[in-house]
């Protein structure tokens, strides 16, 4: 089984546990970006979607709260993204719908 997961370097100098931010199935290639303050998303493309998580900055206990950047938009593929601010994911992908590239700005919880 394959997943995208993330795991936080703390102050202490340890590795957190890795933290499962894809649900079961197979993820494609994930993309990491990271703001200027440390808080970071990853996106991947899976099932013809591009899917998006929180990486770092997340409280522990919380479980990542996945984002379908693509909406219903079928057969897309991989991602390139930027964090705008602290929580805004920007995305642009190809979906083979019309061979348009898709740009979609979304926020993250």
């Amino acid at each position: 089984m394959q997943v995208v997961a993330a795991a936080e370097l703390t102050a202490g100098g340890t590795w957190t546990a890795p933290m499962a931010l894809s649900g079961p199935g197979r993820p494609g290639d994930p993309v990491l970006a990271v703001s200027p303050i440390g808080q970071s998303v990853a996106a991947w493309p899976r099932g013809g979607h591009v899917q998006a998580a929180g990486a770092a900055g997340l409280p522990r206990h919380h479980a990542p709260h996945m984002t379908l950047l693509s909406g219903r938009l079928p057969n897309c593929r991989q991602p390139a993204i930027t964090l705008q601010g602290n929580r805004t994911v920007a995305a642009a992908f190809p979906c083979y719908v019309g061979r348009r590239l898709y740009v979609t700005f979304t926020p993250l919880p």
